[in-house]
Formats: structure tokens, sequence, C-alpha cells
């Protein structure tokens, strides 16, 4: 199960980086903690019903498995709203774009990005906490009140396009001057203001 609190793992297995990319596009707007037990009851019934391993392999499964005599036009929808998870079509929509992606492993920001509802946050949030070394700032709320608190001029929300990437240099700077990896420092401002 996914721990908020131990967001970092750069070793996870094949089936717990699909899981972590899963929980990245379903935090959005929600609490951590709340979202990753939900997505651990989701997978759980989806491993149940279809035999998988993979939670790749699991929902694609249940998006082809159409229900009949349901509202529901399939299970994967009719599992996400049976746990919860909000924003269902749009996660069905992020998983369809999920699901076409290489290798999670070496996938970029670029990729990430062009996915249904995976925004400049959502993308460097999954590589910044599953690989080594990486040199992106997640610039969420906390990350941008944490600026603010700094003396920098951040907005509210996540900034899009060349802004993005304005607040990110200077964010960067800040994680050089701390010694610490951005993982570190991302997780450390987290924890700092989130109520999760």
């Amino acid at each position: 199960m996914i721990n908020p609190k131990k967001i970092t793992k750069f070793d996870r297995t094949e089936a717990e980086l699909q899981e972590f990319m899963l929980f990245a596009i379903m935090v959005h707007g929600k609490k951590a903690e709340v979202q990753a037990l939900k997505l651990e009851y989701f997978l759980t019934y989806l491993a149940a019903f279809t035999g998988c391993e993979l939670p790749f392999q699991m929902v694609n499964i249940a998006m082809n498995y159409e229900l009949e005599d349901e509202e529901d036009e399939n299970l994967l929808l009719k599992a996400l709203k049976m746990y919860g998870l909000g924003q269902y079509n749009r996660l069905c929509q992020a998983i369809e774009d999920l699901l076409k992606l290489p290798d999670l492993r070496t996938v970029t920001v670029e990729q990430l990005v062009n996915c249904f509802a995976v925004g400049p946050k959502t993308a460097r949030f999954f590589i910044v906490h599953s690989r080594p070394n990486q040199e992106h700032a997640i610039l969420d709320t906390h990350v941008l009140k944490w600026l603010r608190l700094q003396g920098v001029n951040a907005p509210e929300s996540t900034p899009q396009g060349k802004h993005y990437a304005e607040f990110e240099k200077i964010f960067l700077t800040f994680v050089r001057h701390s010694g610490k990896s951005v993982a570190e420092f991302d997780l450390e401002i987290w924890k700092s203001f989130a109520t999760v």
C-alpha cells in the first residue's frame, strides 16, 4: 500500500510502480492517506476479479469488461465508484492513456503530460519520488505556500507553461542550497503543511 508519509521509493517493483502511477492521478485534490487506502481496496477488488498481479493489467481488463443491466458501462467505472475514488470520468480517461505509456521506469515528463489529466505537477511527482537524483519541482499548493513564506511572489495554485518553469527554477535553487535531494525537500515541505 502507498504510504504518503514515506512516498519516496526508488526500488519499486513493476506492480508498485504502476500502483504509484495510479495513486499520482487519484490523489489530485484529495487527502493522500484517504486516497491511498481507497486505492488499496480498489486494487484488491480488481485483483480478486481479474486474477492479475499488475495494476495496469487489472484496470485494462476492468475497462474492457462491459457490465450488463447496470448503470455503469464497465467494471472499471463501477469499481472506481464503489470505492469512492471520485472524478470518475477524469480517472477513466487518464487510465486509458496511462496504459499506452512506455516503460514507467524511463517515461519522461513530456510523455506523462500528454496523458489526459496528467499535468506538470503530477508528472514530476511520479518521477521525483520513483527515481533518484531527479531535478524537477512539484509545484503543489504546499510548495507554493512555502515559496511565498520565503518571499517569492508565487501563485496560490499550480502555474502552467513557462510560469511553471520559472517557479521550478526558483524552487530548485532553494533545494540545491539545502544540500538535500528534491525528493527529501519536497516530502519535508509536504509533511509540514499537509493535512493527510
